[in-house]
């Protein structure tokens, strides 16, 4: 029985440190960045795979402490649902216009999207949390790994009739093919955040619900932090013993890739509450709730100026046409190499929108008390 809701400052600690390496990992500077900071082709994972699968698990997380905080306030699952359905509507429609924006070529819009992932694994996570005990919860993360991994390593796609995990041959761009039409996808064949490989990423949200549950349960501090070092721990064994079978994969969120990425996040998460809930060591942290307690603010806006600034152009000297991004970069850091060129940029732009976030911050906090939830996004 959940009877503590206390704030826990490593929850926003650790989004913020996703929401960090979200906008680093979106804003290069050139063409040229680290490939650790690069999305691997398919088959892999990097640093840069990291960011959304962690987003995801702190959504389950977050609603799990919001959703808790209102049962407790005496609201009942009727009055919860219009507000889920609500929040749910709010970010799939924000995910459209930033898909929309700046051309609005409403004909071939594409539907899916980050935004649009996150509001039905949040829907999905917080229905599945006010419903169901957490061995249910737990089992269906469970079934849903396995069902995807049986469909896509033990089922032929029928216009294919073998198996295959390729970019053209699998069943998430199969069944979004079979939806849409390549205009609405995001390259055409296929789509990383399409309908199928959203059911997986529903399991990556329920890892943070149990999470959440942990979190709010009464045993001591540091026997949470270390039962979920060694789920996570566990965790990535299993993703890295069946990446042999099923590979690692972010456009597909193969199982493995669920396993990998959400035993990673559970370990670093458990070095961040070992820190700041157990130990007290919360300064270094300060930071990073900047971005992590608006995280929503700092995705949208960093989309929108980078496409602005992709939209205005510079004719260089020789007649070269260039970006507003790319401008930038030349004449801030012309004396780096093409690699620390592109992550100076990206480290500048990450420090902008922190400072953005922390205007807002200080914009809302009354008496020097900042008015943040766990819940928000």
């Amino acid at each position: 029985m959940q009877k503590t809701l206390a704030r826990c400052m490593a929850l926003d600690v650790f989004r913020g440190l996703t929401v960090a390496l979200m906008v680093i990992v979106n804003s290069p500077g050139n063409q040229t960045a680290y490939p650790w900071l690069e999305h691997s082709p398919w088959h892999g994972c990097t640093l840069a795979d990291l960011v959304f699968p962690f987003f995801i698990l702190m959504v389950g997380t977050s609603s799990v402490f919001s959703l808790s905080q209102a049962l407790s306030r005496g609201l009942t699952v009727r009055q919860l649902l219009p507000k889920i359905i609500k929040r749910t509507a709010m970010l799939f429609l924000i995910g459209l216009l930033l898909n929309a924006f700046p051309h609005f070529d409403w004909p071939n819009l594409r539907v899916y999207g980050v935004l649009q992932r996150i509001a039905l694994c949040y829907l999905a996570a917080s229905l599945l949390y006010l419903t169901c005990t957490v061995r249910t919860q737990a089992f269906l993360a469970a079934a849903l790994l396995l069902g995807y991994w049986l469909l896509l390593c033990f089922i032929p796609v029928p216009d294919q009739g073998f198996i295959t995990l390729s970019l053209k041959g699998n069943w998430v761009g199969y069944i979004d093919r079979v939806l849409w039409a390549p205009g609405h996808l995001y390259t055409g064949p296929f789509d990383p955040e399409g309908l199928l490989s959203t059911l997986p990423a529903i399991a990556t949200a329920l890892i943070g619900n149990l999470l959440g549950v942990r979190l709010l349960d009464e045993s001591r501090p540091d026997h949470k932090a270390r039962l979920i070092l060694i789920i996570g721990l566990g965790l990535m064994f299993v993703g890295a013993l069946w990446g042999h079978f099923f590979p690692i994969n972010k456009a597909l969120w193969t199982s493995s890739y669920v396993a990998w990425t959400g035993g990673m996040a559970l370990l670093l998460f458990s070095g961040c509450y070992w820190l700041m809930d157990v130990k007290g060591l919360r300064g270094w942290g300060q930071p990073l709730v900047v971005l992590g307690t608006q995280a929503l603010a700092v995705y949208v806006l960093h989309v929108l100026f980078l496409k602005l600034q992709a939209m205005m152009k510079w004719t260089l000297a020789d007649g070269t046409v260039v970006s507003a991004k790319l401008m930038i970069t030349r004449t801030l850091f012309s004396w780096a190499n093409e690699e620390n060129a592109s992550l100076f940029y990206a480290l500048l732009y990450c420090a902008l929108w922190w400072a953005v976030a922390f205007i807002r911050q200080k914009n809302r906090a009354s008496g020097g008390v900042l008015r943040v939830t766990p819940g928000e996004p």
